[in-house]
């Protein structure tokens, strides 16, 4: 776990030694990468921009909002080096804010368990020098240790170096990359997720899960999928869902005589649930790498204008999809159930109680049709609908619930502030490496390669989705969905399909990588709420992974099943 995203787990074949020289390393070629870009970006400001250039909203030259970027990249440099000092001279083990916030999940789980129940022949060309150093030093740097956005940013710069490109564009595209409007999205719903934590929303939804479970063999673990899905309509990420449903569950289902690290399997699996049930970071993500890619002139011939691509599109388009990912998952669970007497939870539905849960969660169950419904009926755009959710939980949760307090907003705020910064450094440094493959061509190599093998849609569904599952294995969603769109996307185009259901697919794949090892995101979170190590954890969760593929597959064969919901809706 680290608060900028690794690749570590090639570290456990290594003395710890080998870790520690590994990252100073990479941190020392961060730190120049940080430095020769503070000096980028200076000249730019200073010596390239035009001075008359002003906002055109608030008059305010343009080079005093460019300033960010030196200052920005400074204050890293020195964060960096200050880290290294006091891990490799004083000895001082650094706890990131991921481990500190799965160190608070531990400590209120405890406490809520006491209370609650094809390679080419020939001469190398340009296009293949440039493949090679591309994807070659990106590698390198991974398997060293080096942060993703550092990987992404060096092996772009090693290519504009290659290219006799001029770095400054580095400044432009750095810039340009995070001003778009819908990005805007991304800080606002993280903030609506951890805000919704903390103002008691997720626990009432919990409630209303467990109620409606009832009698269900393998109750609270079909209610954990019950809580995770109606979690994910309004937080949008695998991991936080996962804390806020697994913070109450495991310890609920472990007092009912389930196996710790079964209960924590089975929340590690609904957990993923979070990106596919809108709103969803990830189709954020991927509708706004994916707007910029036009569909091929052949493809255009051959098939005709293409289906427009949106995010409240991509919103509608993931309902169905995550129903169904969500059905296989409770189907598993109840087998399982069954299997080993896991009963459920009373011996017959009680309407009282079911009334009661509904009653007492009808804010928190508002909360989904409110973002939801604002904007399938076009009340308000997706990026417009986070910041509702924001204003609707602050209300929900000081003057109706008022279980919000200061101090928990405040740790809200924090933990938006170092999830969002690293998402942004990953989408700059992603938007430049995607920008090159698209200028050399490398995407339409790539089409017409798989192509030449097989133009069988099926065939390349199933090779699209094993790589997609094997890249969730190691690499953090969002910064796959950066990279890899501009290079799948095409392919598909060629064949046809739907940019909609792409996007579904692709995001539907990753989130199974959540909880997929070595990476796993989910199963370190609720490992760190049950207790159990993740080895316990991943010999638990293969059933869940079997039936998640299967329905994965479901969803690709059949693009119905994606689209029959926005083209009803228009």
């Amino acid at each position: 776990m680290s608060a900028h995203y690794r690749v570590a787990f090639q570290f456990r074949f290594f003395p710890p030694i080998v870790k520690k020289v590994s990252e100073a390393l990479a941190d020392l070629l961060w730190v120049g990468f940080n430095l020769y870009f503070v000096w980028l970006s200076y000249d730019f400001v200073f010596n390239r921009m035009n001075l008359f250039w002003k906002s055109q909203t608030t008059g305010i030259p343009m080079k005093y909002f460019y300033m960010i970027l030196p200052v920005a990249f400074l204050l890293m440099s020195i964060r960096i080096l200050w880290n290294n000092y006091l891990t490799l001279v004083k000895g001082v083990e650094i706890l990131d804010p991921e481990a500190e916030e799965i160190e608070n999940i531990k400590r209120a789980a405890a406490s809520a368990a006491k209370s609650c129940p094809p390679p080419r022949t020939g001469e190398t060309t340009m296009e293949e020098y440039l493949v090679a150093i591309l994807f070659g030093s990106f590698f390198a740097l991974l398997l060293l240790g080096a942060p993703i956005t550092v990987s992404l940013a060096g092996s772009a710069m090693l290519a504009f170096i290659a290219l006799d490109k001029n770095p400054i564009a580095f400044v432009q595209i750095a810039f340009t990359s995070v001003g778009s409007f819908p990005l805007m999205a991304l800080p606002a719903f993280v903030l609506a997720g951890a805000l919704m934590e903390a103002a008691g929303i997720s626990k009432r939804l919990v409630d209303v899960a467990e109620t409606m479970a009832g009698p269900i063999t393998g109750g609270l673990g079909a209610a954990t999928v019950l809580a995770c899905l109606f979690f994910g309509a309004i937080s949008g990420s695998g991991p936080a869902t996962t804390a806020a449903v697994g913070m109450l569950m495991i310890p609920a289902m472990t007092k009912r005589n389930y196996e710790k690290s079964y209960a924590s399997a089975v929340t590690a699996s609904a957990g993923g649930l979070g990106i596919i049930i809108p709103p969803s970071i990830p189709m954020v993500i991927f509708g706004i790498s994916a707007l910029g890619l036009a569909p091929p002139a052949e493809a255009i011939a051959k098939f005709g204008e293409f289906e427009s691509l949106s995010i409240p599109k991509l919103f509608v388009a993931g309902v169905v999809p995550g129903l169904i990912m969500a059905v296989s998952l409770m189907t598993m669970n109840y087998m399982i159930s069954k299997k080993r007497g896991y009963r459920g939870l009373t011996e017959k539905w009680s309407f009282g109680d079911i009334g009661s849960a509904l009653r007492r969660g009808v804010w928190s169950l508002l909360a989904p049709v409110i973002i939801l419904g604002g904007i399938y009926t076009g009340l308000f755009t997706p990026t417009e609908s986070a910041i509702v959710a924001i204003f609707y939980t602050l209300f929900v949760g000081i003057f109706l619930h008022r279980e919000l307090k200061f101090a928990a907003l405040l740790n809200s705020l924090r933990t938006t502030t170092w999830i969002t910064g690293r998402v942004l450094l990953i989408l700059f440094a992603a938007t430049v490496f995607g920008r090159l493959l698209v200028e050399q061509q490398i995407p339409a190599t790539v089409a017409a390669s798989l192509l030449s093998l097989t133009d069988n849609m099926y065939l390349i569904w199933s090779i699209m989705i094993l790589f997609l599952l094997f890249v969730g294995m190691f690499m953090e969603t969002l910064a796959a969905i950066m990279i890899l769109v501009p290079v799948l996307l095409p392919v598909m185009y060629m064949l046809g399909a739907d940019p909609t259901h792409v996007g579904i697919v692709v995001i539907c794949a990753l989130s199974i990588g959540f909880m997929t090892p070595p990476l796993g995101e989910n199963l370190f979170v609720a490992s760190g709420i049950g207790g159990s190590t993740v080895e316990e954890i991943v010999a638990r969760v293969h059933p869940f992974v079997f039936a998640q593929i299967t329905a994965l597959f479901l969803i690709a064969f059949v693009p119905t099943l994606s689209l029959w919901l926005p083209r009803l809706m228009g």
